[in-house]
Formats: C-alpha cells, structure tokens, sequence
C-alpha cells in the first residue's frame, strides 16, 4: 500500500500506518475510548522501537537494549491494566516493577471463573516466561539477532494475548459500549 521510495523501511512505515490509524479513530471516539485507545498506541509504539532497535543491531549491546525495550513494554502493559482492587484484601500490592505478580492479579481479575481457568493458567504462563527470556537477553553476552527475534515475538504475543482477554472481559461485563451520537463500538475498535 505503500511507495517503497517514501516509505523505505517496514517499521518507518508500520510507525506511519499507525498514526494515520489512530487520528482516523481518534475523530470519531469518545473520551473514554481516545485514552484506552492511548495507552494502546504506547504499547505498539514501545513495540515498534524494540523492533527498530533490532533491526539496526550489531553488536551485543545492541541486542542487549532490545531486551530492555520489551521489558519496558510489559512493564507498560501490566501498569495499563492493573488496578488496586485486583489486589486481594489484607494483601500488599506487588511493586510497581513486579510483572510476574501483577500479571498473575491481572490474569485472576479478566479472567476469573472456573470456565476460565485454562486461559487464566496460559495468561500467567506466558507472561512469566516471556519475562524470564527478555530479562535474560538483557543481560546475555552471547545474545544475537534470532534472540532478539524470539524476545520481540514473545513480547508482541504477551500484549495480544493480554489485550485480547481484556477486550473479553471488557465485552462480557459491558457487551458493548454506545457512543455518544448512537454509534457502538465494540472493544475491540479500540485498537488499530
């Protein structure tokens, strides 16, 4: 869809794309969902300088600083969808840092229930592991550019897979939200 010569590499023009998506969004949303629409956009876009950072990497150092980007960017995720309440009563709340725990509270809250539990379990699996491979890369000597790869992937999956079962919970508790001049948006729109 776009001119090579403009437009000469893909996270230039994924960058591009998604700007354009979120002012063509932002025109038509109401407040509540210009700023869930907001703290999505920063995920991608954190997403999206991990990867840049890849894609230019040549020494370890390099790969290095793409592991401390995805760990910025769980680290983001997990402050966009935890709240206080998730913490349960007579518990102290994890640190701020602390993703592992936050996710697995999170996971508890949009995907609580029994009928749940296998996705609950895989939420927490997969947001543990993937913080274990980005910290690892961080702090790897002997990191090359399919670890990278592997981390960016892993990171990518943990704030789909996140999003989408907050898009489902978000949808089982409202359905839908109206928007003020009678258009509906599901939960999913908010996201490019």
């Amino acid at each position: 869809m776009y001119s090579q010569k403009l437009f000469p590499s893909l996270d230039y023009t994924f960058s591009f794309h998604v700007g354009l998506y979120t002012r063509m969004m932002q025109s038509e949303m109401c407040h509540e969902q210009e700023e869930a629409h907001d703290r999505i956009n920063q995920l991608w876009n954190r997403l999206a300088g991990a990867q840049g950072t890849l894609f230019n990497a040549k020494k370890i150092e390099d790969f290095q600083s793409v592991g401390m980007k995805c760990r910025e960017c769980l680290l983001l995720l997990a402050q966009s969808l935890a709240k206080p309440d998730m913490v349960p009563a007579g518990e102290d709340a994890p640190k701020r840092g602390d993703f592992i725990h936050w996710c697995e509270l999170i996971a508890n809250d949009i995907a609580g229930g029994s009928a749940a539990e296998s996705i609950r379990t895989y939420l927490k699996q997969v947001s543990k592991t993937t913080w274990q491979l980005v910290n690892w890369l961080t702090h790897s000597h002997h990191a090359g550019r399919f670890d990278g790869v592997i981390a960016t992937e892993a990171t990518e999956n943990v704030m789909e897979t996140f999003m989408t079962a907050w898009a489902k919970y978000e949808a089982h508790r409202k359905r839908l939200l109206a928007h003020p001049h009678g258009k509906i948006y599901s939960i999913k729109s908010f996201w490019p």
